[in-house]
């Protein structure tokens, strides 16, 4: 499977793949994203440092990050990472580091159009946000960091998303819309189904679903490191 999700990255720049996560590994996330207060879970925001926001309009999922804490946690991060040496051996992308949370869109919910990365003339404006705050630790050393900080506001290389829902109904709706060149690609959000793109080349929707949808949202990342900080900054 890690083969042709590669192939397809290496020709077409995303990958969509039924039956991808193991059912084991699938079913321990859904039961521990089951097993979670409701209150651990946070509005998902918009945008990056002082231009952070929330707007359900917009976007309208709830998030959890997910770390190595739980068994089903540490699973999914051992295999995340296997996919990740497989795809640095195969396709050389210098993905180095990793980040996801699980993600549910109440009935009604959506996300528009977006990346998931900053790119072209955002990506210079949110470059300044991230030298401003790397800044505030290093003015004794009086050096710019405005090209490590421009890095910084697009480092999400690779996105990827997989789906918690068993015995989900096409009528159900909430599909993912993946945006290319040549058509919009429409995935229902079936149970261990694998969702892998460039996050800076495909803008993508969630829209609107009849019942509770859930996922794991994640990013592979480039390494960000300043001279005053290593990355990851976790």
């Amino acid at each position: 499977m890690f083969a042709a999700l590669a192939e397809d990255l290496r020709t077409q720049g995303y990958s969509v793949k039924p039956d991808a996560v193991p059912l084991a590994l699938a079913n321990s996330l859904r039961d521990e994203l089951k097993a979670t207060a409701p209150g651990r879970f946070k509005l998902a925001q918009m945008g990056r440092l002082r231009h952070q926001h929330t707007d359900q309009q917009l976007r309208g999922d709830s998030t959890l990050w997910i770390d190595d804490q739980s068994k089903a946690g540490l699973d999914w991060l051992n295999w995340t990472a296997q996919l990740q040496t497989y795809l640095n051996q195969h396709l050389l992308l210098g993905l180095f580091s990793f980040e996801s949370h699980f993600a549910h869109y109440p009935p009604g919910s959506a996300y528009t159009r977006h990346r998931d990365t900053f790119v072209y003339a955002s990506k210079h404006a949110i470059a300044k946000d991230v030298e401003s705050a790397a800044s505030q630790d290093s003015k004794h050393t009086g050096q710019s960091n405005s090209a490590n900080a421009q890095q910084a506001a697009s480092s999400r290389v690779l996105s990827l998303v997989t789906y918690l829902n068993p015995d989900w109904s096409v009528d159900a709706g909430g599909e993912l819309v993946l945006y290319t060149k040549a058509e919009a690609v429409e995935v229902l959000p079936v149970h261990k189904t694998l969702v892998v793109f460039l996050s800076e080349e495909f803008e993508h929707e969630v829209r609107p679903a009849t019942a509770d949808r859930f996922s794991v949202a994640g990013w592979y990342r480039r390494n960000t490191s300043l001279s005053n900080r290593v990355d990851p900054p976790n």
